[in-house]
């Protein structure tokens, strides 16, 4: 595995801040979204307490990389960027938790919102997959929508995404992937 130097300062600066946690995490939240690492270790991964994040419109023009928050199971809120065109592969998959109690059902945490920006075309395989707690809102709040531009969603994009109960397809839309929505509350109609 090949080591850049993003894998560098992040090392060093987690053996320099070990007391210093949201620094280490602000890091590495920089150079997953920069793309600037290249070890396939993952990303955000270690950012245990990372619970809410709103990139700024400036992440767009560079977007975010895949796998940036793959895991960040305490990740609530996220807020992608004006601009962003394109949700990679497991950018946000397994970013909830499942608790399964025999004696009642099942009880799920992790990312609840995710507000997709209509300038988004793509929806990456396994993007979202195992967000159990996910409802997807636009903007305002409200709704149940990816986006007025989204074209393409890849394979198992919302893939044991439990909570979510209703999607609103935009007319753009030409390409679901195999089992988008499986294990899902969600039925896509059959053509």
């Amino acid at each position: 595995v090949s080591r850049g130097l993003g894998d560098v300062y992040k090392r060093q600066t987690l053996e320099k801040n070990k007391d210093s946690s949201m620094e280490s995490q602000m890091f590495m939240l920089t150079t997953s979204i920069l793309g600037l690492q290249s070890s396939t270790a993952g990303s955000v991964t270690y950012a245990f307490g990372l619970q809410k994040v709103i990139l700024p419109d400036s992440v767009a023009a560079r977007g975010i990389g895949a796998h940036a928050f793959e895991n960040c199971f305490n990740l609530t809120t996220v807020r992608l960027p004006k601009g962003l065109k394109e949700i990679k592969e497991y950018t946000f998959s397994g970013c909830g938790k499942k608790f399964a109690d025999n004696q009642k059902a099942d009880d799920f945490y992790g990312l609840r919102t995710a507000v997709i920006p209509d300038t988004v075309t793509s929806i990456g395989k396994n993007a979202f997959s195992k967000c159990y707690n996910l409802v997807l809102t636009d903007e305002k709040g409200m709704g149940s929508t990816f986006g007025l531009s989204v074209q393409t969603i890849g394979d198992y994009a919302f893939d044991n995404c439990v909570s979510l109960e209703e999607i609103i397809f935009p007319s753009s839309l030409t390409t679901i992937g195999n089992n988008a929505v499986s294990y899902t509350h969600l039925t896509l109609p059959t053509t």
